[in-house]
């Protein structure tokens, strides 16, 4: 359940908006929704770890502690539609290391992935900023973000064009989850041992495996499997 959108009455309730998931001796009992208190013995929390933490502020320690140790990278992710590949044949991704000075972790060139990505012979190219460059470019109008990125991209690219076909950006304050140290060893002991301390709660999100659209999706896919059981 995410915050911040609108809740329809119905019997399951999916992508449902919540203020608070409540927790009563050890279970769900419901969730509160801006249209009030809905009663529920089973509650998926698809969140980051930082917002389930804020709807849910009764866990126990055995959770709320490995949640406490997620913390999330900004990012400014900027996409630029070519006419053509930027990258040579069989060329996904370029990483970047931090002191090369780039504003950037790197960034990829997505025609590699499939032939529906983009029309034969043109690119699509991520741009994945980081730390405190990616709240600089958050704060930033779009078109000082373009400039800046494109400034860099041809430092590493040459033919990096001044001008792309089409661009399009997302910025996130919470991006990547950065598994600190000893972050992943206790959110995998809190699965283990502890994934149903609260009956009826089910957490999914990418912090519970190793953080990546695969490891979100894979939760979701676990919580739902535990809910139905």
């Amino acid at each position: 359940m995410q915050a911040g959108e609108r809740a329809e009455p119905k019997g399951h309730l999916l992508n449902t908006a919540v203020k608070r998931i409540v927790i009563e001796n050890g279970k769900v009992k419901g969730v509160e929704t801006k249209d009030g208190f809905m009663e529920a013995d089973r509650v998926i929390c698809a969140t980051t770890a930082t917002t389930a933490l804020k709807l849910m502020p009764g866990l126990p320690d055995t959770i709320r502690k490995p949640l406490g140790l997620v913390r999330y990278s900004a990012c400014c992710h900027a996409m630029f539609a070519l006419r053509n590949r930027l990258l040579p044949e069989g060329w996904y991704a370029v990483a970047l290391p931090r002191k090369f000075g780039s504003t950037m972790a790197g960034f990829t060139d997505s025609y590699i992935k499939s032939p529906y990505y983009t029309p034969t012979g043109g690119g699509l190219v991520n741009c994945f900023t980081f730390s405190r460059h990616a709240f600089e470019l958050n704060a930033k109008k779009d078109a000082d973000v373009i400039k800046i990125l494109i400034k860099d991209l041809q430092r590493w690219v040459p033919t990096m064009p001044d001008e792309p076909y089409f661009t399009e950006i997302c910025r996130f304050d919470e991006a990547v989850c950065t598994s600190g140290p000893g972050m992943l060893k206790a959110v995998l002991n809190m699965k283990r041992n502890h994934y149903q301390d609260i009956k009826g709660l089910y957490l999914a999100g990418e912090y519970l495996y190793m953080p990546s659209v695969e490891g979100a999706t894979l939760s979701g896919m676990d919580a739902a499997r535990a809910a139905l059981r």
